[in-house]
């Protein structure tokens, strides 16, 4: 959990924006880094930035953890578990999200302000992760969650608690990158765009029609 490691050991301080991407952020979000700095930097005055690196994806799910339940079965019932042994009562199938809120793979910088409430909401989970759960909990958590590769849940956990935050936290001040026209062409062509263009965030018009004819499911 890099995220408490890196804050534990000071590296978050005062107003300094502040935050930790992988080396997949170009390919995942088809966009160069210094892009998005400029959107900080054009953007000031808020708590945190981000990007999401799968803007279509709230297309076609209610929210991020009902796309999750689709590509990770299971999921939904392993966390809210997990919520509650934390002491959160969070219907997480409720949540709607859209794209000034939907986030996947913790791509975002934040001020000392956010990371403070960011790690103050995520350590009652981190511990139960760490030590909290039965031995059938363990063993979901720790099995295959991803139709397409060998992950565990872990990361597919953590990595929409971000977005959970926002949902239940008025008081951070948060922007998300604005994918132009231009960006989701290039990432999904021209039937994307148009998708993007045309359909509104949550359709239940796509989400049936990709969910019921999607067979092997991937994010993209």
């Amino acid at each position: 959990y890099i995220f408490e490691k890196e804050y534990n050991a000071g590296k978050v301080k005062g107003d300094a924006l502040t935050g930790f991407v992988s080396w997949k952020f170009g390919k995942k979000t088809q966009l160069e880094g210094r892009r998005f700095l400029d959107f900080v930097q054009a953007n000031p005055g808020y708590d945190v930035y981000f990007i999401n690196p799968f803007p279509m994806q709230m297309k076609f799910f209610k929210n991020l953890w009902l796309q999750g339940e689709f590509y990770h079965p299971g999921i939904i019932a392993l966390s809210e578990e997990i919520l509650h042994l934390a002491g959160y009562d969070i219907n997480l199938s409720a949540m709607t999200h859209d794209r000034q809120t939907a986030l996947y793979c913790n791509y975002w910088v934040g001020n000392k302000k956010f990371w403070d409430r960011y790690m103050q909401f995520t350590r009652p989970v981190i511990e139960v992760l760490r030590s909290g759960l039965s031995a059938e909990q363990k063993q979901k958590l720790h099995s295959i969650a991803d139709f397409g590769n060998d992950f565990s849940f872990i990361a597919f956990i953590i990595e929409r608690l971000f977005t959970t935050l926002l949902h239940h936290d008025y008081n951070i001040r948060f922007i998300a990158y604005p994918h132009a026209y231009a960006d989701i062409r290039r990432k999904y062509g021209h039937l994307g765009g148009l998708i993007f263009k045309l359909f509104p965030d949550n359709s239940r018009l796509l989400n049936f029609f990709y969910t019921s004819f999607k067979k092997h499911p991937r994010p993209a």
